[in-house]
């Protein structure tokens, strides 16, 4: 059984995970193609899904295999549960891109603040996980600052797509 303290970890992890797979397909995203956003957070939604129900089929089968746990309905709703935050993190992304879908702003502005708010989500999501893991305010900036180097990584991997 997990601890209220590993359970909070495992949910910040998944989130970064869900972050950077939100970054990634937004970051393939290309409006000025005619591509819109809309469709790009339906790509965002369905891909976080399939990355979490994966993702919770890994962690099952890998139990029953490494620890001989057969799963039960029960280990996989707690599973489950445990990775959501995988696919809850791309909301606020998802949003923002529906507002270009929606034409409050455009689908450019609307795929590059999204991959913006992704990367400024994936800095605080690991300045946080490393102040609960007990790590003071230099090593949490240092974590923060790895977890934003993925995001200009996507950032750079956007200009260099198109």
């Amino acid at each position: 059984m997990l601890s209220a303290s590993d359970a909070k970890s495992r949910n910040l992890s998944a989130a970064i995970y869900g972050l950077i797979v939100a970054g990634s397909i937004i970051a393939a995203a290309d409006p000025r193609s005619g591509e819109r956003s809309i469709v790009t957070a339906a790509l965002v939604v369905m891909s976080l899904v399939i990355f979490w129900l994966a993702h919770v089929y890994s962690n099952e089968l890998g139990a029953w295999s490494e620890h001989g746990v057969t799963p039960t309905w029960a280990s996989w709703k707690r599973e489950l549960g445990r990775q959501w935050p995988m696919v809850g993190a791309g909301t606020t992304p998802v949003l923002i891109l529906a507002c270009g879908g929606f034409n409050f702003v455009s689908d450019a502005f609307a795929v590059n603040l999204a991959l913006f708010v992704c990367t400024a989500e994936l800095g605080l999501a690991a300045f946080f996980a490393a102040r609960r893991g007990g790590a003071g305010i230099r090593v949490s900036v240092i974590s923060a600052a790895v977890a934003v180097a993925f995001g200009l990584a996507l950032i750079l991997l956007k200009t260099l797509l198109h």
